[in-house]
């Protein structure tokens, strides 16, 4: 059966790029701190139990890969501002671990990373990021199955929401707790429908940045041609974003065509309408009349909280092609969609991505990554088009089997298109050692 790929992503972006730019400001306004380290060692003892106790794993076929990533960078603008650049050498640790877990009914992988990063100058933006991440899924019968996910994230603002909204913020802790799940059913071999849905939960250390509440729900039909090359999508869906100063609900309808051009090429194109209802809660201040003071008086200022509510409609995308060969790798993404972001609002968002690999030899290896995002935001006070391009090449030289050196340079550019001198850029070269252990256990 050709392979499917259905659209599953909510209110949060997709990942799509694992090095995106950001900007590190300073800031005063702080929450209490959440610690990450007790919630992974919990669920991953969880997930142990909950493994062996599901039907059908006694033949189980379970790996553990440890691995150390160090990297040292130089960034020539570590805020990311136009005023004001600072530049530092920045160092960062990441010890991780994969846990695989495979049965004829069930597969899992369970990924634990915590990173620890270091400025050279600039001590008061040391940090330490954290994520644990959990996928589930279970051959209920032969031809209902289930899926589960469930994750935890503790990372910086500034290079996050740089990466899922296009926006450049403040620096500050975030943490986003989320889980989700699904069920498919196999109707005929070549015809499938199902459901999922995803819970999650968002808050930032700082104060000037609002916390928010995501919900997602979608439905899923899929049919498999007879050449079974191609197959058909149908997907409506429906997310919420909530925060103390805006309710979001958009309603969608998604078609998708998934295509195996060749053994190597793969089209994936989805296409939609979506439908957007916002809430917005705010105060203002007004002159209120109170005859019960003094004459010369009466007239106070007081404070009233107002709603406003406004719904538009709006064009979805998603479209993604990938090469594959002997030594030579591409692949291209588009998309178009809403983002939620940290000021309670929803911007909409284009993003085009490329991506290119050649294999020089056994161990030399050269990579490039480019992208470029457009945020248009539409406010109740004021119009906003947000730019950011992004240009990173590498090379990779594997010293061994476990071993493998990377050195990089990236180019970053942002610019507010409604503001004039505002753009900004940022030039960040690094390299990297990544460790793998694969016999340690």
């Amino acid at each position: 059966m050709a392979s499917t790929w259905s659209r599953t992503s909510g209110s949060s972006a997709e990942t799509w790029c694992s090095c995106p730019d950001g900007v590190h400001g300073n800031d005063r306004g702080t929450k209490a701190r959440r610690g990450p380290a007790r919630t992974g060692r919990a669920w991953l003892g969880a997930l142990l139990l909950a493994l062996t106790a599901l039907p059908g794993t006694v033949r189980a076929e379970t790996t553990v890969n440890p691995m150390v990533v160090v990297k040292t960078e130089y960034d020539d603008n570590i805020q990311f501002t136009r005023d004001n650049q600072m530049d530092d050498l920045v160092t960062s640790l990441s010890p991780s671990v994969l846990l695989t877990h495979r049965t004829e009914r069930l597969q899992s992988d369970t990924s634990a990373l915590v990173r620890g990063v270091k400025y050279l100058e600039e001590s008061d933006l040391d940090r330490v990021e954290a994520l644990f991440e959990t996928d589930l899924g279970y051959k209920y019968t032969e031809r209902v199955s289930l899926q589960g996910n469930a994750s935890y994230r503790l990372d910086s603002a500034l290079e996050t929401e740089l990466q899922e909204t296009g926006i450049v913020t403040e620096q500050s802790d975030r943490s986003r707790l989320s889980a989700g799940g699904g069920i498919t059913f196999r109707l005929t071999e070549l015809q499938e429908v199902g459901g999922s849905f995803s819970l999650g939960r968002t808050r930032y250390e700082s104060d000037r940045f609002l916390d928010y509440d995501t919900a997602y729900l979608a439905l899923n039909w899929t049919r498999t041609l007879q050449n079974q090359r191609d197959s058909l999508v149908l997907q409506p869906y429906w997310s919420h974003n909530s925060s103390d100063v805006s309710e979001v609900d958009s309603y969608g309808l998604m078609a998708g065509w998934n295509r195996a051009l060749t053994e190597s090429w793969t089209l994936s194109l989805f296409l939609g309408v979506r439908r957007t209802e916002t809430e917005y809660q705010g105060t203002r201040p007004q002159l209120v009349f109170n005859p019960n003071l003094p004459r010369g008086g009466r007239f106070v200022v007081d404070t009233r909280t107002e709603t406003l509510e406004e719904s538009d409609w709006g064009a979805v995308a998603d479209a993604r092609v990938r090469w594959q060969g002997r030594t030579w790798a591409f692949g291209a993404t588009y998309d178009r969609d809403l983002s939620y972001t940290a000021r309670g609002e929803t911007v909409e968002r284009d993003r085009l991505a490329l991506s290119v690999r050649k294999r020089l030899n056994p161990r030399l290896s050269a990579h490039g990554k480019a992208w470029a995002v457009l945020s248009q935001y539409e406010g109740i006070d004021a119009d906003e088009d947000f730019y950011h391009f992004n240009l990173s090449p590498s090379l990779s030289y594997r010293l061994t089997e476990d071993y493998l050196l990377t050195a990089g340079y990236s180019y970053g550019y942002y610019e507010n298109r409604h503001l004039e001198d505002t753009g900004r850029d940022r030039n960040r070269v690094w390299v990297s050692l990544e460790c793998s252990f694969p016999n340690l256990f």
